[in-house]
């Protein structure tokens, strides 16, 4: 068996980069979010491996941004950048809490200028992904870029 595969829970880590970069991207990284009086706390997670990442392969992290009007949803598809090869594929779901009293925020609205961020993005779309974004990784090494 070749041991030179990814361990899995790196995957995890690889999906919070690309969430990071897209959040960065509309200008509302977690410390606006905290500003806001916001935490976005994780509360789902889902991981389908298809293939294993090996070491120092590039990867892509592909991400799409599939709800935001009660809750932040998006999935992603790490892809070989060579072969274009589907590796896996995942999902995330985060729900606002409100800082102050600890409570989920159930019908949060995100900040007026984000969603029209995220809606100028989409190009008006409604029930596809509204975001498309790339992140490119070695596995186990530095992060090539962001765009």
């Amino acid at each position: 068996m070749n041991m030179n595969i990814m361990w899995h829970g790196h995957y995890v880590k690889y999906l919070e980069m690309a969430r990071c970069a897209f959040l960065d991207e509309i200008h509302y990284t977690y410390d606006v979010m905290k500003e806001k009086g916001y935490g976005w706390p994780i509360v789902q997670l889902n991981l389908k491996y298809v293939k294993p990442a090996l070491f120092r392969q590039k990867i892509r992290v592909e991400l799409s941004l599939v709800e935001y009007e009660t809750c932040i949803r998006i999935d992603y598809i790490i892809r070989d950048i060579a072969t274009n090869e589907k590796l896996t594929a995942g999902s995330t779901t985060q729900v606002a809490v409100e800082i102050k009293s600890g409570e989920m925020q159930c019908r949060h609205r995100l900040v007026g200028e984000v969603r029209w961020k995220i809606i100028r993005l989409s190009n008006g779309r409604r029930h596809n992904a509204y975001f498309i974004g790339y992140l490119f990784i070695v596995v186990e090494s530095v992060e090539l870029g962001v765009f």
